[in-house]
């Protein structure tokens, strides 16, 4: 869940994806990596939600939905090895309504991964703080 802390305006660097959460491969998450990322579009007023991944050493994203803040959201990264790809889910919680879903295909997922967590930016440093709700399910 997003509160209005997440609201920030940084110029140039406003479409810069944020990283919300999400999961790394050894040797590197900036070889191959899945993530959810986010931004604040002050124009809309409104927070982007983006699906963001490395696929062997390429920075990739596509947008996801847009989301309101106070409003709670199950969000999945679903992995498949078989036939590698990566699906993104944006799930609205208290209308458990569907907001988007996203696959997409990966060169290869290796099998040793490790959690990501909350990070600002790009190439700048948060304005200030923010505070995001995050709960594993």
């Amino acid at each position: 869940m997003f509160n209005y802390s997440v609201k920030y305006d940084i110029g140039a660097d406003q479409t810069d994806i944020n990283k919300l959460f999400g999961i790394g491969f050894f040797p590197s998450h900036h070889k191959n990596s899945a993530r959810f990322g986010w931004a604040y579009n002050p124009d809309k007023r409104k927070i982007e939600l983006y699906g963001y991944w490395y696929d062997n050493g390429v920075r990739k994203s596509e947008y996801l939905c847009d989301i309101n803040f106070y409003t709670s959201y199950i969000l999945t990264i679903d992995i498949t090895r078989r036939c590698p790809r990566i699906r993104f889910t944006v799930v609205q919680k208290d209308a458990n309504y569907e907001k988007a879903s996203k696959i997409v295909q990966v060169s290869k997922l290796p099998r040793l991964g490790y959690y990501l967590g909350l990070y600002f930016g790009g190439n700048q440093p948060a304005p200030h703080d923010i505070n995001i709700t995050i709960k594993k399910v």
